[in-house]
């Protein structure tokens, strides 16, 4: 029985507004990179995933920096839940 949890998949229409915490651990390192991006979780995944088999995780936050760690140094990569985030005041 496959008891694993299945997360739906969005629309592009839907992906619009949304952000994803990402925090990576980096070998050596006493402090975490802690950032937003509009990449989807699955996104995420795939690019730690194509970062094993490079040289570098290069990533892009929700204000249009880039994250790039060597491959080699990468410890952990967490990823939070998909959030909308809000425009205007009261926005949380």
């Amino acid at each position: 029985m496959d008891r694993l949890r299945r997360t739906p998949t969005l629309t592009d229409d839907e992906k619009v507004g949304l952000t994803v915490e990402v925090r990576i651990g980096v070998q050596h390192v006493a402090r975490e990179i802690t950032f937003e991006t509009t990449l989807s979780t699955e996104e995420l995944v795939e690019a730690v995933k194509a970062a094993r088999a490079g040289e570098v995780l290069e990533l892009t936050d929700d204000r249009g920096g880039r994250i790039i760690v060597p491959s080699a140094s990468i410890g952990y990569v967490m990823t939070g839940a998909e959030r909308k985030t809000g425009v205007g005041f009261g926005a949380h």
